[in-house]
């Protein structure tokens, strides 16, 4: 975490341990991948279900990026974990209706964490500013 005055720490870094943004992506990440196939809109455009994966797990890299210093010292785990829970979202896809198992899915999800290894430091940063701003102004209103 960037040694700022300007950020309140420790309710940043609770934040930060708590693991909540980790955990809401994962769960919006298996929602999206494990809602049954007749379900889904049907969209024309070619394409548009492999630029869904490369964002959701983008989104689901950058908030484990968020959520854990490890990922923040070695950003090239967050492709590997990007590919072994794509893998795994892959495999369960097996046991619902009208999904199944695709590599070009998985490649997607593989792209979104290469993307939020490569390029993910600072939207984190960003965010820590923002919700830094956010927490300082409450702990303003209530003093």
């Amino acid at each position: 975490m960037p040694d700022s005055p300007n950020l309140p720490a420790a309710p940043l870094l609770a934040l930060r341990r708590s693991g909540a943004a980790g955990l809401f992506a994962t769960v919006v990440v298996l929602a999206a991948l494990l809602m049954p196939g007749d379900d889904l809109p049907e969209v024309g455009l070619p394409g548009l279900d492999k630029l869904a994966h490369v964002v959701l797990f983008g989104c689901w890299a950058l908030a484990l990026r968020f959520d854990r210093d490890l990922f923040r010292t070695r950003p090239w785990l967050l492709a590997a974990a990007a590919g072994g829970f794509g893998l795994c979202g892959e495999v369960l896809q097996l046991l619902v209706p009208s999904r199944s198992f695709d590599l070009l899915d998985l490649a997607a999800d593989l792209a979104g964490g290469l993307l939020a290894a490569a390029w993910g430091a600072a939207p984190v940063r960003t965010a820590e500013r923002l919700l830094g701003r956010l927490l300082r102004v409450r702990d303003d209103e209530g003093a």
